[in-house]
């Protein structure tokens, strides 16, 4: 059975394990962007904050009661727009349980949520080269704007 529930402070240790297991494929493709984290990335007070859903949302991806997955994302809001933004600053899915659609069903979660509390839209980040692009892509999101670097 799929679940998808809100984190919990017990989750902390698999959230942060999972992260770095993504960080470690980032930083083989970006090491000039991304440290090589073996482990706490997530400071335990930003951690609860989270949890607490104080402007942002932590789910999790569970798979017969095992932990699958999580996305994490914030609300962001800017003066020269009307409404907020949703932003996904990180989803993970466990390599072994990858294209099963559970990354699907936690992008789903973030923009109902975006939907009923009347976000503008959902947002995310994804760097040249990373095939997550094409993800995000059959899930309806295309490119807004381009971020440009001059490596000094």
């Amino acid at each position: 059975m799929f679940s998808i529930r809100k984190a919990v402070e017990s989750d902390y240790d698999f959230i942060d394990k999972t992260f770095c297991e993504i960080n470690k494929q980032h930083f083989k493709m970006y090491p000039y962007i991304f440290k090589n984290i073996s482990s706490q990335h997530y400071d335990k007070n930003y951690y609860n904050e989270i949890i607490a859903g104080k402007m942002a949302y932590l789910f999790i991806a569970e798979l017969n009661g095992e932990k699958v997955g999580y996305i994490e994302c914030v609300k962001r809001t800017f003066d020269y727009r009307e409404k907020p933004i949703m932003f996904i600053n990180g989803i993970c899915v466990l390599e072994k349980f990858r294209n099963k659609g559970i990354g699907e069903r936690l992008v789903d979660k973030v923009v109902e949520l975006a939907k009923l509390e009347n976000y503008f839209s959902v947002e995310l980040n994804v760097y040249e080269g990373n095939n997550a692009k094409n993800f995000y892509e059959k899930l309806g999101f295309s490119v807004q704007k381009s971020i440009m670097e001059k490596k000094i």
